[in-house]
């Protein structure tokens, strides 16, 4: 039989839980039925790592998407003329990545993030290759109901079939198209935390100004808005009230949005927590953080579809506190596997720390 040609689609400008997800497939991926490649438009942190891995990856340099709305807050307001740039955008990069799959003689193309489902659809159509999206979102923000009917109306026009990350992320689809859209949970690679666990954290501690006998409550990810840095901080002066405790928060934000860093530093100054709070900034090897936590906190408001950073802390063997948001729940029985505390609720996440 022979090998079908491969190419999984991601922008590439940001390396999160999607790109560590992408990373770890192709490391399991059976070359002898796939030939696989990397299609991305940025050459940065995950671009760096492919390489390292000796994957192939193939770059199409193109314009950046802008940001279709901002937020203030927890409220977002739409910008009309980056919807209207992104729309144009869209088309540009589905022709030309059309003509590289038609060109390369691919035979399936596997979509990795919002902005790629669509021009990676329009691109697959245009050259008559299977198109799969690998769901990792669900629409979020002051706009969701809207989102949703585009995701849907698009994924029944571009998508040959669609793979949910989780139940909560397949139920963001209808009904009607349920019927061509699997679940399919992403995964970790268990052995590699499981040694960890035994590595001296000393240095780390020290790296950070961290004393052995205080108590570490953390979160990691990828900084962005909606996965509640600033409900984390404001649950640390109440936590600090009652605990000898520091407060880790390990990653960076998106390379467009560093002000938002800014953001959540000054308000740890404002709540008089700023000693007690420690930004790690991005680490290549998130284990070495997470490893010196006592508690894992997780606490997106908005819907997380299946936090590989939860998984990664569980495989740590970390006490979990998190939000009952999105997959959360189908990865973290409260109770059980950790506690799960309501969204936007600094009080709750702060008692269930303690």
């Amino acid at each position: 039989m022979s090998k079908k040609r491969i190419v999984f689609l991601d922008d590439g400008k940001a390396f999160g839980g999607a790109e560590k997800n992408l990373l770890l497939f192709l490391d399991h991926l059976d070359r002898q039925l796939l030939e696989a490649t990397i299609v991305t438009s940025y050459q940065g942190k995950f671009f760096d790592l492919a390489k390292r891995k000796q994957i192939p990856i193939h770059t199409i340099i193109s314009a950046d998407f802008v940001s279709t709305s901002f937020n203030k807050e927890r409220f977002d307001f739409l910008n009309p003329f980056a919807l209207i740039y992104n729309f144009f955008l869209l088309i540009v990069k589905g022709f030309k990545l059309g003509k590289f799959l038609k060109k390369q003689r691919i035979d399936i193309i596997q979509t990795n993030g919002m902005f790629e489902h669509i021009y990676g659809g329009l691109g697959a159509k245009l050259a008559g290759v299977y198109c799969i999206w690998f769901m990792q979102d669900i629409p979020r923000g002051s706009f969701r109901c809207i989102k949703r009917s585009i995701i849907n109306l698009l994924a029944s026009m571009l998508a040959s079939k669609v793979v949910a990350v989780s139940e909560a992320t397949r139920k963001a689809f209808y009904p009607w198209l349920r019927k061509n859209t699997a679940c399919i949970r992403v995964g970790i690679d268990i052995g590699k935390y499981l040694g960890s666990q035994v590595k001296d954290i000393t240095e780390t501690k020290e790296k950070w100004g961290c004393a052995d006998s205080e108590f570490i409550v953390g979160m990691a990810g990828r900084l962005i808005y909606w996965k509640g840095a600033k409900d984390f901080i404001r649950a640390a002066v109440i936590v600090s009230l009652k605990k000898h405790a520091r407060f880790v928060i390990i990653g960076d934000a998106d390379p467009g949005d560093k002000l938002y860093i800014e953001k959540l530093k000054s308000l740890a100054r404002e709540l008089n927590i700023e000693d007690k709070v420690i930004f790690t900034g991005f680490l290549e090897d998130v284990t070495a953080g997470v490893n010196i936590l006592d508690i894992f906190a997780h606490c997106p408001f908005y819907p997380d579809p299946c936090p590989i950073a939860v998984m990664e802390a569980a495989a740590l063997g970390k006490a979990i506190v998190a939000t009952r948001v999105g997959g959360i729940p189908e990865i973290i029985e409260d109770g059980k596997e950790g506690l799960l505390a309501n969204p936007s609720d600094s009080k709750d996440l702060a008692q269930k720390i303690i």
